[in-house]
C-alpha cells in the first residue's frame, strides 16, 4: 500500500503531465473532429488576426467623433492641402483648386445639407430628402439655398482653405473636411443647424434649420 506522501506525489506528477499535454494539444474532442490540425500554429495566426482587428477598430474609433475631432485626427496623420476655394456648389459641396492641380469637387464628410436645386441631380436629391425628412420639396430647396448663402458668408469664395482627406466617392468627388479661417466648416454647418449628421450608410439627419421658420408659399406637390 502506498503511503499518503507517495499518493500525493503521484497525484501531483499526474496533474503536471496532464497540464503539459493540455498546453501542447487541444482536448480529445477537438482532435477527433479536426485530426491533423496544427492548433499551435493556428493559435498564433488567430492571435495575429485578433490583434489586427483590434488595431483597425482603434483607428476607426474616430468615426464616432464629430467632424472636428475626425479632421484633427486625420491632420495628425496627413498633411492638409492648401487650396483656393473657387465656389460653393451648395452648402456641403465646394469646388477647390489645390496647388497646380485642376479644380476638383470636395464633398464635405459627415454632414448633409439640404439641396439647393442648382441642377437636375440636385433637384432629384431634394425630392429624396423631402421623402426622408417628410417636407415639401420646395421647403428643402428653400432651406438649401439659405444654407448655401450662409456658408458663403462664413467662408467666402476666393478664400484660402485647407482640405483634409483624399478619398473619393463613386462620383469621383473628393471626400474631406474644409478648414476656413481656422474653423472646421463641416462642424460649423452641423453646429449652426445648416446641415444634419451623415454617417454612411445610415440616412442623413434632417438639418435643425429645415424647414425655415418663414414658410414658403403653398406648394403644388403632395407632401410625403
Amino acid at each position: 500500500m502506498r503511503t499518503q506522501q507517495e499518493f500525493h506525489s503521484s497525484a501531483v506528477a499526474s496533474f503536471e503531465d496532464e497540464a503539459a499535454e493540455a498546453q501542447e494539444e487541444p482536448r480529445d474532442g477537438a482532435r477527433r473532429f479536426l485530426p491533423g490540425f496544427d492548433w499551435r500554429a493556428t493559435g498564433g495566426r488567430l492571435a495575429l488576426l485578433v490583434g489586427s482587428v483590434l488595431c483597425m477598430f482603434l483607428m476607426l474609433g474616430l468615426a464616432h467623433g464629430g467632424p472636428a475631432e475626425k479632421a484633427e485626427e486625420l491632420a495628425r496623420r496627413f498633411t492638409p492641402d492648401e487650396c483656393l476655394l473657387e465656389r460653393w456648389e451648395d452648402a456641403d459641396t465646394a469646388i477647390v483648386q489645390c496647388g497646380f492641380a485642376s479644380s476638383e469637387t470636395v464633398r464635405l464628410l459627415d454632414v448633409d445639407a439640404a439641396e439647393s436645386g442648382f441642377d437636375t441631380n440636385s433637384k432629384q436629391r431634394a425630392r429624396e430628402q423631402a421623402d426622408g425628412w417628410r417636407l415639401w420639396v420646395s421647403e428643402v430647396i428653400a432651406c438649401g439655398r439659405a444654407a448655401s448663402d450662409w456658408v458663403k458668408t462664413r467662408c467666402a469664395e476666393g478664400s484660402t482653405v485647407q482640405v483634409i482627406g483624399d478619398e473619393r466617392d463613386i462620383y469621383g468627388r473628393r471626400l474631406g473636411y474644409i478648414i476656413c479661417n481656422g474653423e472646421n466648416i463641416n462642424q460649423v454647418l452641423l453646429d449652426e443647424g445648416w446641415a444634419g449628421a451623415y454617417h454612411f450608410p445610415s440616412p442623413p439627419k434632417q438639418p435643425k434649420n429645415c424647414p425655415l421658420p418663414t414658410a414658403v408659399d403653398a406648394p403644388t406637390e403632395v407632401k410625403p
